[in-house]
């Protein structure tokens, strides 16, 4: 869950509420954005797996932005000029849009890994302490990952690391699988 609020001083705060219950800490929206003066009224919403904002500076122009998956914000852009000028704005309201997602299929690969001798260069990213649901998830929201492992126990990769259960390493690209019954491994089959 994303939560987007404005300060007393007028500036637009981020954060993120985990599944886990945890919380990221509150990250500046106006610096990777841009500095549009102080706001007065923030919402924001989730469309197609990215997070739109949109906010009232206290001229009451309206502002809109967007954070993408990967965390970068876009600038913040003038709501008004396409929108049409209609005075001075106190709240603003966002609401999502239904976009029918495909459907995502799992070939599940019993005892592989990526080879632990392979070039990783492919690799998107690591989890801990994940369930195979959560980790389905985020290969599933994230278009780069064509497929991950997901290991069930201790495992030792030498210089390409230890892993435990709960462990989750993403990879983009074709997998090169070597031998490994402490995890499995999962491909994404996108059926639209």
């Amino acid at each position: 869950m994303h939560v987007c609020g404005v300060a007393d001083d007028g500036h637009l705060w981020h954060t993120i509420r985990h599944t886990d219950g945890s919380w990221s800490p509150f990250g500046d929206v106006e610096g990777p954005a841009g500095d549009r003066g102080k706001f007065i009224n923030v919402s924001c919403a989730e469309v197609g797996g990215e997070l739109h904002v949109c906010g009232v500076a206290d001229d009451g122009h309206l502002w809109h932005t967007i954070r993408h998956t990967d965390g970068s914000w876009e600038p913040f852009r003038d709501v008004e000029g396409p929108a049409g000028d209609r005075g001075y704005f106190k709240a603003v309201s966002l609401a999502g849009l239904f976009l029918p997602k495909a459907v995502i299929n799992w070939i599940k690969r019993d005892n592989v890994a990526q080879f632990g001798e392979a070039d990783w260069k492919n690799e998107v990213k690591r989890m801990s302490g994940l369930t195979l649901e959560q980790a389905q998830k985020v290969a599933a929201e994230d278009a780069r990952i064509t497929f991950f492992f997901y290991t069930r126990q201790p495992m030792n990769l030498g210089p390409k690391g230890n892993f435990s259960p709960g462990d989750a390493v993403f990879f983009s690209g074709q997998p090169w699988y070597g031998s490994a019954p402490q995890a499995d491994a999962y491909e994404k089959a996108v059926i639209n």
